[in-house]
């Protein structure tokens, strides 16, 4: 077995993953075919997650679900270690991988979709309307919270995090708001994890026609109207947004880099933009939105959680304006 089979094998799900979409257009899909059955080898069915043999081998089996698509049973699997003690940044990145796949995620093929359609103006919503189609109580926009959150957590090795950036921190799984505290995987599945809350909040309330454009207006264009939901929707596009930044420089001129230097040249400006108009409300339509009292200058950390937005009036005013932009735009 070659040495880059052998450390394929130990990767976990999201580096698998990563390591598919990444060289897809380097190596031979025969190549990835065999890493692929590689990683869904398992070394046990006991799972007692205090030793590290039960541990390893429940870790095992998510990977193998993974492999087969079997996103539920991996969730299942994967909960209980991640809310232990023994949570650590592999557990948390097979905790994404496993709720990214319920939430629609497969990268080959939306890899594939993103360098090849149009991700600019109403396109790019179109687009994630069209990829991530979801139902009330299909839980695909939930998952992708979930994973957002695992994530998050993600950090690099001695990383120390400050309280005035940390999200759920009263957790076994720690996460900080800056993209530049958290493991280059980390800010890669972020962009996609983006992208699947996107695209799944977007169908849900925006009753999109055959053409994937919205039919009604997404509802948190004010302070008030802003709920959790409207705060993750906002959070995940400032988010993917962030995950662009903390990795476009390592990816070279391939064409993937190229789709997300598109989306980040069309976007980037644009919603820094609506995060300051929504804490000025320049457009007069907030109440409680104003720059005498909520002004920030682009869009306020506490944007990206939506439980640190929920109690924020600064983000939730600037979740609005992305809101608002958003619905300006799908059209």
């Amino acid at each position: 077995m070659s040495n880059l089979l052998k450390r394929v094998r130990k990767r976990n799900s999201i580096r698998f993953f990563y390591f598919s979409f990444y060289h897809s257009l380097l190596v031979p899909l025969g190549l990835m075919i065999v890493a692929l059955s590689l990683s869904s080898c398992s070394k046990g069915t006991a799972f007692d997650i205090n030793t590290p043999e039960g541990r390893e081998a429940l870790m095992d089996q998510v990977r193998k679900h993974l492999t087969a698509g079997e996103c539920v049973v991996a969730i299942n699997l994967i909960e209980p270690l991640y809310d232990s003690q023994y949570s650590n940044s592999e557990v948390r990145l097979l905790r994404a991988a496993a709720h990214g796949c319920r939430a629609g995620i497969d990268f080959l093929p939306l890899l594939t979709q993103l360098v090849g359609g149009s991700l600019t103006g109403s396109d790019f919503y179109k687009t994630l309307t069209r990829i991530f189609p979801s139902e009330e109580d299909d839980q695909k926009m939930e998952s992708a919270w979930f994973a957002t959150d695992a994530l998050m957590a993600t950090l690099k090795v001695g990383t120390v995090l400050d309280d005035l950036f940390k999200v759920n921190g009263t957790t076994r799984n720690p996460g900080s708001m800056r993209y530049w505290d958290r493991s280059t995987d980390s800010n890669m599945y972020i962009i996609f994890v983006g992208m699947a809350a996107m695209g799944t909040t977007q169908n849900r309330f925006g009753e999109p026609n055959s053409s994937y454009v919205k039919t009604v207006d997404l509802p948190w264009e004010t302070h008030d109207e802003m709920d959790e939901t409207g705060c993750a929707y906002a959070g995940s596009l400032v988010n993917l947004l962030d995950g662009i930044d903390g990795v476009i420089d390592g990816l070279g001129t391939s064409s993937f880099a190229n789709t997300l230097r598109t989306i980040q040249s069309d976007l980037g400006g644009a919603i820094t933009a609506a995060c300051t108009d929504g804490c000025d409300d320049v457009f007069d339509v907030d109440t409680l939105c104003d720059a005498a009292t909520t002004t920030c200058s682009g869009c306020p950390l506490k944007i990206r959680n939506r439980n640190t937005c929920m109690s924020n009036t600064v983000a939730r005013c600037a979740a609005a304006g992305v809101v608002r932009a958003v619905n300006f735009t799908w059209n």
